[in-house]
């Protein structure tokens, strides 16, 4: 574990932090049959003044990388199925306080908090085989909204040390109506001159 930050943030730099989300949504155990579930990745480079706040520029996708479903083969028909979507972040310089078993301050860690505000809808195309006659039929945003869904519902928080990749999973996050997500975070916090 570090001592201290391995570098100094200086007045010309942006802090960029890239994140990847992968989320795989499925049934909390009250569903039995004719649902499906969004499964993909949602991805962000944030910018941010070294003093901390809010981005002062993103790039952020959501992508859909399957749909399935409890009964049905299902696969995804549509051109597209990356869509780009805005994340509310608040990046906190030096505010998380790590201490020794003893309960002595070792050093400070950044925080990111981050949650979506505005759920995307777009629609995907699917195929369906469930029994019946074969078709491809609109998700009517379902799949989009799943994935989104977990960062709608709550804001999340990571832990940085300046280019130190952090990974963490978070099993079985309930969300409403009837669902659960397993949830992979990928974070790395570097410093950079100026806004790619």
């Amino acid at each position: 574990m570090p001592t201290q930050e391995p570098a100094t943030k200086s007045a010309d730099d942006f802090v960029k932090i890239s994140m990847t989300l992968d989320v795989a949504v499925g049934s909390d155990g009250s569903i039995s049959q004719g649902a499906c579930f969004g499964q993909g990745t949602i991805a962000s480079v944030l910018y941010f003044s070294h003093q901390g706040g809010n981005p002062v520029s993103q790039i952020s996708t959501l992508t859909v990388n399957s749909v399935p479903c409890l009964d049905c083969y299902s696969e995804i028909r549509s051109s597209t199925t990356q869509f780009p979507i805005e994340l509310s972040a608040v990046y906190s310089p030096h505010s998380v306080d790590i201490r020794d078993a003893e309960g002595n301050p070792e050093f400070m860690k950044d925080e990111l908090r981050f949650w979506i505000s505005s759920p995307p809808v777009n629609s995907l195309d699917i195929y369906y085989e469930c029994g019946g006659d074969p078709a491809t039929l609109p998700d009517y945003g379902s799949a989009v909204s799943n994935i989104a869904a977990p960062f709608v519902f709550e804001q999340w928080t990571q832990d940085l040390v300046l280019n130190e990749v952090k990974v963490s999973t978070r099993k079985d996050y309930i969300f409403p109506p009837t669902y659960k997500a397993d949830i992979t975070f990928s974070t790395i916090e570097t410093l950079v001159d100026a806004i790619e």
